[in-house]
């Protein structure tokens, strides 16, 4: 919960300094700003994601972790023009805790997904160019947690979901060179399972899960080479996200409520046509 207000907190004292820059605005610096060109609307992106997992399940299991990876993907960003984008990530490494009981665990946890965007851009010329754009989406996450010694059973748990997702990006050009902006993401399960495999008693088991809605925050700072060319730019991008598998009664086995909270920071490294 400390984490959540102090992510809010962000957020906030950015969009205040943002504001705050925005309205002392000269009309000297608002005409060279006018005369500045937009970026290309072309964006391909790649670059290292490193994390923070913290993932509790129901009966007491916790377990945190660091984990690295990548993303990559493209997006078309045009002053008001149609919006689309493709994006994908993996990332892995391990977790470590005990379950409700005492017991040391420790695990490989892998964490993935493909996701398509569609939406507008609404954008101004002047006044620090910024932008807003919604969008809807459809994506696949695979998510799996495999324990390993010194855990008392090796069990594999692998959750696959389809989802779609509403959110927005935004932008706005403090200076010549640096962009700041704030992302927002929800996207709703459907039809979420989970195998759980390498069960010495009872094999593999598929398992449904309630589906929830999960939540990410994104606040990219961008800085543009050689201005105003801006066909290469390196963006870091530090994110809060939000995950919550609900709990799913069967017979003969039901599905644990799991939650997972993560942070953490995406480098992209960017170039624009």
């Amino acid at each position: 919960m400390k984490r959540y207000y102090f992510t809010v907190f962000v957020i906030f004292s950015t969009l205040y300094l943002i504001l705050v820059k925005t309205l002392t605005i000269s009309a000297e610096e608002c005409e060279d700003i006018c005369d500045r060109p937009l970026p290309f609307p072309h964006k391909f992106y790649i670059g290292p994601e490193f994390y923070h997992v913290h993932r509790t399940r129901e009966g007491g299991t916790k377990q945190n972790g660091w984990i690295y990876g990548g993303r990559l993907g493209y997006e078309r960003i045009k002053r008001f023009g149609l919006y689309w984008g493709v994006e994908g990530h993996w990332a892995q490494g391990s977790l470590c805790g005990h379950s409700g009981n005492g017991h040391k665990l420790k695990s490989t946890f892998t964490d993935s997904n493909v996701e398509g965007r569609f939406g507008y851009t609404l954008q101004s010329k002047c006044w620090y160019q910024p932008s807003f754009t919604p969008y809807v989406g459809i994506g696949y996450a695979w998510e799996k947690n495999a324990y390993r010694h010194p855990s008392p059973i090796h069990l594999h748990f692998l959750t696959r979901f389809p989802y779609w997702a509403v959110g927005f990006l935004s932008n706005i050009e403090v200076a010549n060179n640096f962009g700041v902006g704030l992302n927002y993401k929800a996207w709703f399960m459907y039809d979420a399972r989970c195998k759980v495999s390498h069960d010495p008693e009872f094999g593999s088991t598929t398992l449904k899960i309630q589906d929830k809605t999960n939540h990410r925050v994104e606040l990219p700072i961008t800085y543009h080479y050689c201005p105003p060319c801006n066909h290469i730019d390196i963006a870091l991008v530090p994110f809060y996200e939000s995950r919550h598998y609900g709990r799913h009664f069967s017979f003969p086995f039901s599905f644990a409520d799991t939650k997972l909270t993560i942070w953490g920071v995406n480098l992209q490294f960017i170039y624009r046509l």
